[in-house]
């Protein structure tokens, strides 16, 4: 009886500790986020600054607050791929200030993972074209967003969401 009584205690618990820990679904604002910068539900977002509205997907950073609103389009594109014309979602962002930022990064001048070869082409490298060891940043106050997506409605509403948010009281974590 007692056995009895110990396993319906540790199926409980256990059934409480896993609810626990799986991962709560995104609230509304990241799933709008989500999907107005990347185009799929599964995109990763990170927020940068919550009071400006920067945001960063796949090294690339957004300033949604920059975005002048009067001028932001959205349009069903054809795009050229491997595979002939397909369409996609364009997002137009324009502003006063840069709206898109990207820092490509340099070659490294050595690393320890580098042998004599690897350093001496590097060196040779770096004597004919120094610029190729200098960070590049690229700042856009004109961009075109081009997402995986044709659902311009979806993309519409969440950049409302987007553009709402982001011109209203501060907010985030």
């Amino acid at each position: 009886m007692i056995s009895l009584a110990f396993n319906a205690a540790l199926a409980f618990y256990g059934a409480f500790l896993l609810a626990a820990l799986s991962p709560s679904p995104p609230d509304p604002f990241s799933r709008a986020v989500t999907f107005a910068l990347t185009g799929s539900d599964r995109g990763i977002v990170r927020p940068v600054d919550w009071t400006a509205c920067v945001f960063e997907v796949d090294g690339a950073q957004f300033r949604v607050g920059a975005v002048d609103t009067d001028r932001l389009s959205i349009e069903l594109r054809d795009v050229p791929s491997d595979w002939g014309q397909v369409q996609r979602v364009a997002v137009g962002l324009h502003g006063e200030a840069p709206v898109y930022e990207r820092i490509e990064r340099a070659i490294e001048d050595s690393n320890p993972m580098d042998d004599d070869f690897a350093l001496m082409l590097k060196a040779e490298l770096k004597q004919r074209s120094p610029g190729l060891f200098e960070d590049r940043r690229t700042a856009e106050t004109d961009y075109t967003l081009l997402l995986g997506t044709t659902d311009v409605a979806r993309v519409r509403h969440d950049w409302g969401v987007l553009i709402r948010a982001c011109s209203g009281p501060p907010h985030g974590p």
